[in-house]
Formats: C-alpha cells, structure tokens, sequence
C-alpha cells in the first residue's frame, strides 16, 4: 500500500467515525454528564471495541457475520437490546445521564465496559470493515491479514483522537447545562430518544 492510497483511507475513515451515531451519543453523554475524564475513559472503551472488531476481521470473523445469518441476528439482536436498554437508562431521573451535581457518578470500569460493549454489539461496525477496507488493498502481492491489521489498528487510532476531542468539547458545555433544568430535561429525553432510534434501526438493519 503507497501513502497516497493509506491517506486517502484515513480520510475515509475520519469521515465514517465522525458521523453522528452510538459512539458519538455514548461517549459525548458521558462528558457533558461526568466532565472531560469520563468522556475520555469512554473513548478508551471504543478503542478497545475497534480492537475487538479488528482482530475479528484478521481472522475471518467479522465475514462470518457476513456470510451466517444466525450470527448476524445473533449480534443484531444483542446490540439494539443494549442500545434500548441505554435509552431506558437515559429517560430516567437520578440516572447515568443526570446532569446535578450531586448525580452519583459512574465507575471507571462500568464507562468503560458500557463504552466497549455500545462499540462491539454493533453489526454495523463489523461489515464497514467488510464494505470499506477491501477497496484499499490490493488484491495480488500483499498480506492481506497484515493490512487488514493495519487498517484497523488506524481506524482505532484515529476514533481514540476523534473522541478524546469530542469529549474535551461536550465537557465544556456541562456546566452551562447544569445551570439550566429544562435543558438538562431535554439533554436526558433527546440523548434516550436517539438511543431508542439507533436500537430501532439496528433491529431494522439488514446485510
């Protein structure tokens, strides 16, 4: 692969990690609910989902989901379960995404897990690695599992820099929001609202 070839991937990339979708509504949640190091603990649990998804796709899994319809409904189905139950957890008061400042704040760990398990439950994820990478490897003299690697390796990278600046961002909108009830209301209710929408279109979604 020539540098042209793996920039333009980057670009490509940056543009499919930045659209709007769980990830985003996870990891921007946690900072405008938590502050700066929550949202930045939850990046970390994306990185280490895109890892899971990148070791899957090196060694045949991810085109497994692909190819195996009870697999794909499988991970489906426990993906848009998790995603409801996040906008369940969103709609209540006193929950994960109260903005007061007495709200008892989420462990380490559980950001983390809740992050990587929003990231890995989703199909959605596994098949861009089937959609988008092979369109920059070649496909005669080359290690297909090293790129592939590679590829992955940099699209985890470059969604732990994505996010890290997400929640620097959200983070300095918290205290604007905690000054505010009824915008703290509509933080809760449109955060849980595209959590039930992103559930409902994953149990929409088809190969």
């Amino acid at each position: 692969m020539d540098a042209g070839t793996y920039l333009l991937f980057c670009g490509g990339a940056l543009v499919l990690i930045a659209s709007p979708g769980p990830d985003f509504l996870y990891v921007s949640g946690r900072a405008l609910s938590q502050g700066v190091r929550a949202g930045l603990w939850a990046a970390l649990g994306i990185w280490m989902g895109l890892l899971v998804h990148t070791t899957a796709a090196v060694v045949g899994l991810t085109a497994l989901l692909q190819t195996s319809a009870v697999a794909f409904m499988v991970v489906k189905y426990l993906g848009a379960a998790y995603l409801l139950y996040l906008a369940v957890m969103a709609f209540r008061r006193g929950g994960a995404l109260d903005l007061s400042p007495e709200q008892r704040h989420l462990p380490t760990s559980r950001l983390v897990r809740q992050a990587f398990l929003t990231n890995v439950l989703n199909p959605k994820v596994s098949l861009t690695f089937i959609a988008f990478m092979p369109q920059f490897i070649p496909h005669t003299g080359a290690d297909h599992s090293m790129l592939v690697g590679l590829l992955g390796l940099t699209m985890a990278g470059l969604a732990a820099a994505w996010f890290s600046l997400v929640s620097l961002i959200a983070s300095q909108l918290r205290a604007t929001l905690q000054r505010f009830p009824r915008l703290q209301d509509a933080f809760r209710y449109g955060t849980g609202s595209l959590f039930a929408l992103f559930g409902i279109r994953l149990l929409a979604f088809e190969r």
